[in-house]
């Protein structure tokens, strides 16, 4: 009888060693899935841009004002067919960084501003290109139109190539930017 608590007093000891060792082992990678996909409610995720924003690039020839004035208009796809878009300040956003809907940021290199019910946004660089050698400013842009859809975030590209003998005139300015 001895020798047979011996042995379930052994088997208990390996029970309870295993039982204790095996809380060490970490969780798999299932079960931290199948938690997390347990907490995420599909109705409390923001829904996706209806609006679609496509990249551009513009290329331009250098001016002395170092002014610009680039359509962004002609990216923008995919909205309802019963919104329309109020183009310009208020709802055009310039800096992905931004913390609301502007008409007008300012980056180190360039800045760029837009006007209400305009189509186009103005650049004002202050860089200049040499033989070779553009400079490029990427703008980053997003829309919306006037029942509060947003677009992605998109980016304009604006190029500015050098040219031997710059023009000293303004840019044709299709809005009033003030």
């Amino acid at each position: 009888m001895n020798k047979l608590i011996k042995i379930n007093l052994g088997t208990l000891a390996t029970i309870i060693t295993a039982v204790f060792l095996m809380s060490f082992i970490p969780v798999s990678d299932i079960d931290i899935k199948q938690e997390t996909s347990t907490e995420l409610v599909p109705s409390e995720l923001p829904p996706p841009p209806t609006i679609s924003l496509d990249w551009k690039t513009v290329n331009v020839n250098f001016t002395l004002s170092g002014h610009y004035v680039v359509q962004y208009s002609d990216m923008v796809s995919g909205m309802d067919p019963s919104h329309h878009m109020t183009w310009g300040c208020g709802n055009i956003d310039l800096g992905s960084g931004s913390s609301g809907w502007d008409c007008s940021a300012t980056s180190t290199y360039f800045s760029v501003s837009g006007a209400d019910y305009c189509q186009f946004l103005y650049v004002t660089s202050d860089l200049t290109p040499l033989p070779g050698q553009p400079v490029i400013h990427t703008i980053d842009l997003r829309v919306r139109d006037n029942e509060g859809d947003e677009s992605n975030w998109a980016g304009l590209t604006l190029v500015i190539n050098y040219v031997q003998n710059p023009s000293s005139s303004e840019p044709a300015n299709p809005c009033d930017f003030q």
